[in-house]
């Protein structure tokens, strides 16, 4: 059960956003959910009153569009440090948009999109925020969709992950959200029906910073041994694609054909074959979707399809005064026009994805979002 103090923050943290909602006022509600619900430090040590409450409102948000969701209640031990080790309640709240075909008995290809609503124990809450955010926006725009006569021919599960801190790469810590998620949810799925399968999941990092100063974006050691495909520039104007060669191309080509605007590009992070150990490696597969790549089942690794889109997290500069513990980091620092467009940019992307991943049917809905009735005009805010 969720705190007083918790149900008060959901409560009036939700009145302002339905009241803004509501007004149509100039700032969008995806930036009112970065300033609040999703801005400060979310972590079961440090902020942990935030976490709480981000989860609570995640979970209440989800259920008042409609969507049926799952608490997935787990438990798994979490460094503080690297000595400091403790038993943490977590909680993945999965929310499942069933397919026509998951009803009517054919097979259901299932797309798994997910974001984690915890942070690290000292980490800037905006960046992982931003994931969910989006991942809450695409929820609204698939239910509009519903509430419009669209329905998905196969289903789609909206994961709000939790318990990703990066401290689960020291090797010490038990298992994590993601990886609690496919062992005890989606691989008892895919195996108790035979007419069940996967299509890929898409994991969501920072989302939103964009930023096209020069020297804005720097790149940990073995960068370009790791991705050599990828460019290297000082601009932090991109949006990355983790992925590996063949196993993920089917989401890699689909989110390089929903890419269609300004600002920024989508830039292909591709990995060889025999990816050399480097620290670009270590840092870019701590997001989840490396969970989904070395999935274990009746004992055996089962790769499954992942893809990991970011920003590149504490690679790309943010203001000076949110890089400072000793200054204060306000919303309007960071949440910028240039920055919320972006953001708009990466949600469109990601609707139009998750429609053409359903089938040559999804076709006209492609159509319907990008000349309906501005489901997108509410996300740019100044």
């Amino acid at each position: 059960m969720a705190s007083p103090a918790v149900k008060v923050y959901f409560w009036a943290t939700l009145y302002c956003l339905l009241a803004a909602s509501s007004a149509q006022t100039e700032e969008s509600l995806p930036k009112r959910l970065l300033s609040t619900a999703f801005f400060p430090l979310r972590h079961p040590q440090v902020g942990q009153t935030d976490w709480l409450a981000a989860r609570d409102f995640t979970e209440r948000y989800m259920r008042a569009l409609g969507l049926s969701v799952t608490r997935q209640v787990f438990r798994t031990t979490v460094l503080f440090d690297q000595d400091l080790a403790q038993l943490v309640e977590g909680v993945n709240l999965l929310a499942v948009i069933p397919g026509d075909n998951s009803e009517t008995g054919r097979e259901d290809t299932i797309l798994v999109v997910g974001a984690h609503y915890d942070t690290d124990i000292a980490n800037t809450g905006v960046r992982s925020g931003s994931g969910m955010v989006a991942l809450l926006q695409l929820a609204k725009n698939l239910q509009e969709q519903r509430d419009q006569g669209y329905r998905l021919p196969n289903t789609v599960i909206l994961a709000a992950f939790d318990l990703m801190t990066s401290e689960h790469t020291w090797g010490k810590a038990g298992d994590s959200g993601v990886e609690k998620f496919i062992q005890s949810y989606l691989n008892p799925l895919l195996r108790n029906s035979p007419r069940n399968r996967f299509r890929g999941a898409i994991m969501l990092d920072s989302v939103f910073n964009y930023n096209d100063t020069v020297g804005s974006q720097v790149y940990p050691d073995g960068y370009t041994e790791t991705f050599p495909g990828a460019g290297r520039g000082g601009r932090g104007d991109f949006l990355g694609v983790v992925s590996r060669p063949a196993s993920d191309s089917v989401l890699l080509e689909a989110l390089k054909s929903a890419w269609d605007g300004e600002p920024g590009r989508l830039e292909a992070l591709s990995l060889p074959q025999q990816p050399p150990e480097t620290e670009a490696l270590f840092q870019f597969l701590s997001q989840g979707h490396d969970a989904f790549w070395n999935r274990v089942t009746g004992g055996m690794v089962s790769s499954l399809p992942a893809v990991l889109l970011t920003d590149t997290g504490r690679y790309r500069q943010l203001p000076r005064r949110c890089l400072n513990v000793n200054t204060l980091c306000r919303p309007r620092d960071v949440l910028t026009y240039d920055r919320m467009r972006f953001f708009n940019q990466t949600v469109r992307a990601l609707t139009t994805t998750v429609n053409s991943l359903q089938g040559a049917a999804s076709g006209l809905v492609m159509s319907w979002l990008l000349l309906g009735s501005g489901l997108f005009a509410v996300l740019v805010g100044h």
